[in-house]
């Protein structure tokens, strides 16, 4: 079976990410669908230091939003995110 083009292109993206990038995309890929607070607790970062990078995984169509849920954390309904089906 031969490998898509797309995701050839996306495993290229992945392997050249920052340290920073790769840490959120893992955490991610291990949370399944989760939200920012979700991404910092799983790596014991600080929120300000996640946003930033999840962002450029967006941009990056990397991952996407699922929407927004009742947060665990609090009573108010955040974004979601998982990776991206390429």
């Amino acid at each position: 079976m031969a490998v898509k083009d797309t995701s050839k292109n996306a495993f290229e993206q992945i392997k050249n990410l920052s340290e920073k990038r790769k840490d959120v995309f893992g955490a991610i890929k291990a949370l399944k669908t989760c939200c920012d607070v979700d991404i910092a607790e799983y790596l014991g970062w600080p929120i300000n230091r996640v946003t930033g990078r999840r962002n450029e995984l967006e941009k990056l169509d990397l991952i996407e939003s699922v929407g927004k849920k009742l947060s665990k954390h609090s009573n108010v309904a955040v974004y979601h995110w998982k990776i991206t089906k390429k």
